[in-house]
């Protein structure tokens, strides 16, 4: 039970938020933050792994929508439908805690379009289009001044007639965007046209 002192704050905190792995040989427990009221548990165990000899009700696995709040800056806790558990934050891991003390680390984990997103969002961008294409959601493209292969999925633009950045870009074009920046600006070849695109934040 959540006592009445921890007070659920349904503000997104972006350190935390994303997937969290914690796997043994026995199986693996998976934490998922989409915002401090919105969070989704996962557990497997075999129980033959676990106990080191046969058994016969050998898999348990248990899913639960839960909900986190802040001890401090430093720890957290995470409320399940049936149990409850504290988390000391070090880096991009969670620490689980007890009165037994450290009882596992769970790091964080990112799906291929979150790694590649991560890349993009981070780069600085400045030069002409040698390669686009899209294999939907993504939107792949190569600069002929950068060897990287950048992905992202745009937002249709209003400027564009509601066309997406790989329905306008074309090689030869020029792409401009900042590190971190929230949109990304596309200057057609032929100088007449500038196309601004935000994207989808993973």
């Amino acid at each position: 039970m959540v006592s009445h002192d921890q007070k659920i704050d349904t503000a997104k905190y972006e350190g935390l938020h994303g997937t969290w792995v914690r796997q043994n040989k026995a199986g693996f427990t998976l934490i998922e933050i989409k915002d401090t009221s919105n969070v989704l548990y996962y557990d497997f165990l075999d129980r033959q792994m676990d106990l080191g000899k046969p058994t016969s009700d050998r898999f348990w696995y248990y899913k639960s929508k839960a909900t986190m709040g802040y001890w401090d800056s430093s720890a957290i806790w995470i409320s399940t439908d049936k149990f409850r558990f504290d988390y000391k934050l070090k880096g991009d891991t969670l620490i689980e805690f007890d009165k037994m003390g450290d009882q596992g680390t769970f790091i964080k984990v990112q799906t291929d379009e979150e790694k590649a997103f991560k890349d993009f969002n981070a780069a600085n961008l400045k030069g002409k289009i040698k390669y686009v294409t899209k294999v939907d959601p993504s939107e792949f493209f190569v600069l002929d001044n950068v060897d990287w292969e950048y992905s992202f999925t745009s937002v249709a633009s209003s400027s564009s007639n509601n066309k997406t950045f790989s329905d306008v870009a074309a090689i030869g074009d020029s792409i401009y965007k900042p590190s971190f920046a929230d949109t990304l600006s596309l200057y057609k070849k032929d100088g007449k046209q500038i196309f601004k695109f935000a994207f989808v934040r993973r």
